[in-house]
């Protein structure tokens, strides 16, 4: 630590206005560096002199005093007399005892609110991981814990955050690490470095008091031997290392990786970044790129983008003769309403929130311990249809493998996973062991008849079909000869397809099952209805352009 920083650190604790962290890491290096702690005292003696002088002066008691107009007025300020005994006794004595509270690791002006555990762990050599904060955290809902504040992590342990930002505290030998995950992300706890990123981005701070420290990353090894800011990256496009802060060493790639012609180890400077990317099957080699800070910013709040869908949206629904139609307003009874009069009911399993956006409710799944989904007990339909349609409004919170809405039936053979008609489900950022969606994809089937494989199966899937935290309108029509699915009023892709959907289904939303949380939809829904007919593409535009008027700017709740 140079002294610049030290002088910051000392001046931001006398003012008592030291964080946590930086109050752990001044603990740290003053334990660590015997010549840190010589200039600590003199400092410490230059401020309580200082101090002692100047509050030997009688000052306003409005606004600052302004030394310039107290300078223009030749009137010399008032000094209380001072007897010289007391000053030079006391100030001395103070920077003595604050100087012994620093050497023993115990300050004294630090804010009784907040926790002293990080000061705590560093005077007992405490080498871990532990959660320190958690900021709109919402956790993966298969998950059998989610992580609180305060926790230590052990080696080994994953981590999967859909939304918020969470604070590990990482010590070890000779540095201290401050890591942020920002959902959503997926990361392995690694005892003594920092954690494995799976998915997701993640900003770590460090600071280095020791000789140097190396830092394990997707593109090889860094060393740094001051205090740095790393971001981390890395999703199904590629990954990446920016320097945002500092400088490291960067000793080249990963056995067996490649860089592109030009790009050689050497030292990695803030503003600069190494990246690679994946082009479909192809791997491209590690490149030097300029650093991004932006790309490390925290998601759009859900609450960003809102859905009117008012009376008028649903007057257009209703004209185009839907077999079910749910705006998502509850009865009393627990049970979703169903405009069309006779239809078939939907009910709530697990715990699914309500949302509204000014007269207009949503659905928001997958934001509490028991993981949300809707499911109708009625068999739906009667007959098999040759044409079909189905369209609904989906606000994902981050990527991820989800259902959106299937039309399933249980198998007749013992210990079957059920079979699906129908299926609309979203690809995450990780691959699922069960699911050939591709990444950040959106898939769409028919299987005629229903089964529990995909051979033979109807539809495909769309790379880069949706965004998050943003309403997507999305309408699945089975035309007489083909399958389209259409978001946002735009014809994204269309299928051959005889095939027609078998009758007796049940209606699920939010997991691939209804009688198995498997992946589980995280996001928002709205306006679900059901066709025994082909909508036009005309008709789906209307009702797209319809529900996609900016409502009144009241918050969501």
């Amino acid at each position: 630590m140079n002294f610049e920083k030290l002088n910051r650190l000392l001046l931001a604790a006398s003012e008592g206005e030291l964080s946590v962290r930086d109050r752990a890491e001044l603990n740290s290096a003053l334990l660590a560096d015997a010549e840190l702690r010589s200039q600590a005292v003199e400092w410490l003696c230059e401020e309580s002199l200082l101090h002692a002088e100047a509050t030997s002066m009688i000052t306003p008691t409005g606004d600052l005093l302004d030394l310039a107009a107290l300078k223009a007025s030749h009137a010399p300020p008032y000094t209380r007399p001072v007897a010289p005994a007391t000053r030079s006794f006391w100030a001395p004595l103070g920077a003595a005892a604050l100087a012994c509270s620093l050497l023993l690791n115990v300050f004294l002006w630090g804010d009784p609110q907040e926790p002293r555990v990080a000061d705590a762990e560093a005077a007992t050599g405490f080498q871990g991981a532990r959660l320190t904060k958690v900021t709109g955290c919402i956790w993966e809902p298969s998950a059998s814990t989610s992580p609180a504040r305060g926790r230590v992590l052990q080696g080994g342990e994953t981590l999967k955050l859909q939304q918020g930002i969470a604070e590990i505290d990482l010590q070890v030998e000779g540095a201290r690490a401050s890591v942020r995950l920002l959902g959503p992300c997926t990361a392995i706890v690694r005892l003594g470095e920092i954690p494995e990123l799976v998915s997701g981005r993640m900003v770590a701070d460090i600071s280095v008091y020791g000789q140097s420290l190396r830092v394990e990353t997707p593109v090889g090894l860094l060393e740094l031997s001051d205090d740095a800011s790393l971001g981390i990256l890395k999703n199904d496009s590629g990954y990446a290392v920016h320097m945002l802060d500092g400088v490291a060493v960067w000793a080249g790639p990963p056995h067996a990786l490649g860089v592109e012609p030009g790009v050689e180890a050497g030292y990695l400077l803030e503003g600069e970044a190494i990246a690679r990317r994946f082009a479909g099957t192809e791997e491209a080699g590690l490149r030097r790129v300029s650093a991004d800070s932006d790309m490390f910013a925290e998601e759009l709040s859900m609450a960003t983008d809102r859905l009117s869908a008012g009376p008028r949206y649903a007057q257009l629904v209703m004209a185009s003769k839907p077999a079910g139609f749910w705006r998502f307003n509850r009865k009393s009874s627990g049970l979703l309403v169903n405009e069309v009069e006779g239809g078939i009911e939907m009910k709530i399993g697990g715990e699914v929130s309500s949302v509204t956006y000014g007269e207009n409710y949503a659905l928001e799944f997958g934001m509490t311990r028991r993981a949300g989904y809707l499911y109708a007990d009625q068999p739906w339909p009667a007959a098999p249809l040759k044409e079909f349609s189905a369209e609904v409004w989906v606000k994902p919170s981050h990527f991820h493998n989800g259902s959106i809405f299937a039309l399933t039936v249980e198998s007749e053979l013992p210990n079957r996973f059920a079979n699906h008609a129908v299926l609309v489900e979203l690809g995450g950022s990780e691959f699922h062991w069960r699911s050939r969606t591709p990444l950040n994809s959106l898939r769409y089937l028919l299987r005629d008849p229903p089964s529990n494989v995909p051979e033979g199966e109807f539809g495909t899937s769309i790379n880069h079909g949706y965004e998050v935290r943003r309403w997507h309108h999305l309408a699945y029509v089975k035309r007489a000869d083909r399958l389209e699915l259409y978001r946002n009023g735009e014809l994204i892709s269309k299928d051959p397809c005889n095939g027609e959907i078998a009758s007796g289904m049940q209606l699920v939303c939010g997991r691939l099952y209804p009688h198995l949380a498997e992946r589980l939809f995280v996001g928002q829904l709205d306006e679900l209805a059901i066709y025994e007919r082909p909508l036009s593409e005309t008709e789906v535009r209307e009702h797209y352009f319809a529900g996609d008027i900016d409502s009144e700017p009241n918050d969501a709740i």
